[in-house]
């Protein structure tokens, strides 16, 4: 769920600011917008090696003038000056990072920094500088330099983010102060808000970030920064989070309330219901929060997760999904039901500690072949390993094509054949063949 956001979250804004340029503004300045509105022409037709080119070249023509000041060699003497160098790191910065470029986070990183460095040793002095003449169009740059200032903390953070975990405080605080720079940035609230909840594992703070943007989308005052053309799939995926999060983390002495009446306290699964029930309003094909709605409520008329809902929890899953499963669960349905079916034919089910309760991780010899074995949900292959031995042609079915990638790479040329789709289709196909159907 967060990779949906974080997707939709890179979606690049052109930070180019447009503005009347004064009698008074130096040949470097005019050749900077220059190359900004170059560079933001390039990267709107995908062309980020030129996009790439057009931005160095406007910051270098920012800092044909040295002063001390700043954290870098650029001569910053208005707002107008202040806005384009910003807009020309943060563009710069990101078109390094974007799909198709050479991706080059360290120096993303640094071009960011470099444009919060400035921003801050500037802003205060040219904002004092205001005159009466020059007021409306001063206060119009000082908001844009903010706002550009804000893209460049919050790309700093899904820079940190998508990091080592070394880096994930990094990304926090980058995302506080974008915030602090621009309330209205509902991206920078849910990712903040997916940070506290999968990797620090606070849910106050994560309902409290989630919460915090959609009220910014729901609002209808003030136009929320990158506001999506169609923000009810956004709406639907916040509040399948806000679920989760209330459906994962509270038990039932702990109680919740709405904002909008804090004093009638509720059980913390309801407020989880209402969530998922609201996600799945707005987006009727959110299968997460169809499914979890159902589980939550005891939905008779939904008996099992829907495919949509397997598939894509097992492809985001996939990469983890037998070290979570045999290491940190420790799962061993897998050698347990080989052990069962060997009992079914006569087989001797003791281990050498004479326990029956944890079979071995050895797989015995096949006391009987059978012709066409089906694993149903193979996932990386941990019990089609089992019954190989047992089976002269196995098909691994399984709904998720990711998780059937790495069956191939952990165990290749386990099974005969892969299935990707629905069991209950390829039975329908092979019923009069199918010998043994395995699960676990």
């Amino acid at each position: 769920f967060l990779r949906r956001i974080l997707v939709l979250s890179l979606l690049l804004t052109l930070l180019h600011v447009t503005v009347e340029s004064s009698e008074s503004d130096i040949p470097s300045l005019f050749d900077a917008k220059e190359l900004l509105h170059r560079g933001d022409t390039a990267l709107s037709n995908d062309n980020t090696v030129d996009a790439i080119a057009h931005y160095e070249g406007g910051i270098a023509a920012m800092s044909l003038n040295i002063k001390t000041k700043g954290p870098s060699k650029f001569s910053v003497t208005s707002l107008d000056h202040l806005a384009t160098i910003l807009s020309l790191h943060t563009n710069l910065a990101s078109s390094l990072t974007s799909e198709g470029s050479h991706d080059d986070p360290p120096r993303a990183i640094q071009l960011y920094q470099t444009a919060i460095k400035l921003h801050s040793s500037y802003i205060g002095d040219l904002t004092d500088a205001t005159t009466e003449k020059t007021m409306d169009s001063n206060s119009r740059l000082y908001e844009d330099c903010h706002k550009i200032t804000a893209q460049s903390a919050f790309y700093l953070g899904m820079t940190f983010h998508s990091q080592t975990p070394s880096q994930l405080e990094s990304a926090v605080q980058a995302y506080q102060y974008a915030i602090s720079l621009d309330p209205y940035h509902w991206s920078a609230h849910a990712n903040l808000g997916a940070l506290y909840h999968d990797e620090y594992q606070n849910p106050d703070l994560a309902v409290e970030s989630y919460q915090s943007a959609l009220d910014i989308l729901l609002q209808r005052d003030v136009e929320p920064t990158d506001a999506p053309p169609h923000p009810e799939y956004i709406w639907s995926q916040l509040y399948l989070r806000i679920g989760l999060v209330l459906n994962a983390n509270y038990k039932k002495e702990r109680k919740c309330a709405r904002v909008e009446n804090p004093s009638a306290k509720l059980d913390c699964r309801e407020l989880a219901a209402h969530s998922f029930q609201m996600a799945v309003k707005y987006d009727g094909e959110n299968e997460n929060a169809r499914h979890m709605l159902a589980s939550v409520t005891a939905d008779g008329s939904m008996k099992r997760a829907s495919n949509d809902y397997v598939t894509e929890l097992f492809d985001v899953y996939a990469s983890n999904f037998e070290t979570s499963l045999v290491s940190d669960l420790g799962y061993n349905g897998y050698s347990r039901l080989r052990h069962a079916v060997d009992r079914a034919f006569g087989g001797n089910s003791e281990q050498s500690d004479g326990s029956t309760s944890k079979p071995s991780s050895a797989i015995p010899p096949p006391l009987k072949k059978f012709p066409l074995v089906i694993d149903a949900g193979c996932g990386t292959g941990l019990v089609g390993e089992q019954f190989r031995n047992m089976a002269t042609y196995m098909i691994g079915a399984d709904l998720s094509e990711k998780i059937v990638d790495e069956a191939k790479n952990k165990r290749p040329n386990l099974y005969n054949e892969y299935y990707i789709g629905d069991f209950t289709e390829l039975f329908r196909l092979n019923k009069s063949n199918v010998d043994l159907i395995v699960s676990a």
